[in-house]
C-alpha cells in the first residue's frame, strides 16, 4: 500500500500545531520534516523543537530528513523529540553505516536520501541497516524546486537495487519534490511505496479532496501497472 506523507516545510509554521491537526484530519500517512538549515546554523529554524511540538499533536509517524550534516547530537535530540524515521542525506564524506547504526541505536528507523543524479554506490552496503531509501526528485538548490522526470529513472535504478539486495526485511522507497495530480501516477508507476507532498496540499483549500484525488491517481496507476 502506498502511503503520503504531508511535508510541513510549506506549513504556516505560525500555525503548526493547527496545520498539524488539519493534517490529521485530511488522512495522510505521515508527517515529513525538511531539516535545510545551513550547516553553520547554530539554531534549526524547523529541528527538534518543532518535532516536539508536532509530537503533542499527533500520533501519526514523524519523518525526519536531514539535509544538514548528522550528528549523534542532531540524531539524539530528534529521538528524544519523538522522530520516528531519520533519512540521512547521502553525501561525500558522510559514513553512512556508522550514522545508520546510532539512528537505530537512538531507537528510530533508519533512512537513507539521494538526490536525481547522485550515484548509488554507497546504497547497497548499506541496505541491513535501512527501513527507507529516499529519493528526491526535485533539486534542493532549485528556487522553484521542479519536478525532474529524469529522477523516474533513479526511482527505478534504486527499486531495483531494493529488490535484489533481499536484505531479510522489507525496504520501503520514498521519493519527494513537486509531486502532485500531474506527476504522482508516474512517481508510483516507477516503483515508489512512499510519497511526499508539499505545495500539492498545502496549495488546496481541500486537504481531505487532495489526498482523495492523490490517492485516485495511485490506484489507477497500479491498476493499470498490474494489467499490464
Amino acid at each position: 500500500m502506498h502511503r503520503i506523507a504531508a511535508s510541513i516545510l510549506s506549513a504556516d509554521r505560525r500555525r503548526l500545531p493547527d496545520e498539524v491537526r488539519r493534517l490529521v484530519a485530511a488522512g495522510v500517512d505521515a508527517v515529513h520534516m525538511n531539516v535545510v538549515d545551513a550547516e553553520d546554523r547554530p539554531n534549526l529554524s524547523l529541528g527538534h523543537l518543532a518535532c516536539a511540538a508536532i509530537r503533542v499533536h499527533c500520533t501519526l509517524p514523524i519523518h525526519v530528513h536531514l539535509r544538514v550534516p548528522a550528528s549523534r547530537a542532531l540524531v539524539e535530540n530528534f529521538a528524544e523529540a519523538g522522530a520516528d524515521l531519520l533519512i540521512l542525506q547521502s553525501a561525500a564524506g558522510l559514513d553512512a553505516p556508522a550514522m545508520l547504526a546510532q539512528v537505530r541505536a537512538a531507537g528510530c528507523q533508519a533512512g537513507l536520501a539521494f538526490g536525481p543524479g547522485d550515484a548509488l554506490d554507497s546504497l547497497p552496503d548499506c541496505l541491513g541497516q535501512l527501513d527507507l531509501v529516499h529519493v528526491s526528485c526535485a533539486l534542493a538548490a532549485s528556487a522553484t524546486r521542479d519536478f525532474l522526470p529524469a529522477s523516474l529513472a533513479q526511482i527505478a535504478r534504486v527499486r531495483t537495487l531494493v529488490d535484489a539486495a533481499g536484505a531479510g526485511h522489507a525496504i520501503r522507497l520514498q521519493a519527494d519534490g513537486d509531486i502532485g495530480l500531474g506527476n504522482i501516477a508516474s512517481v508510483a508507476t516507477a516503483g515508489v511505496d512512499d510519497i511526499v507532498v508539499g505545495r500539492a496540499l498545502f496549495g488546496s483549500d481541500d486537504w481531505a479532496g487532495s489526498v482523495a484525488g492523490l490517492r485516485a491517481a495511485i490506484a489507477t496507476a497500479r491498476a493499470g501497472r498490474v494489467a499490464g
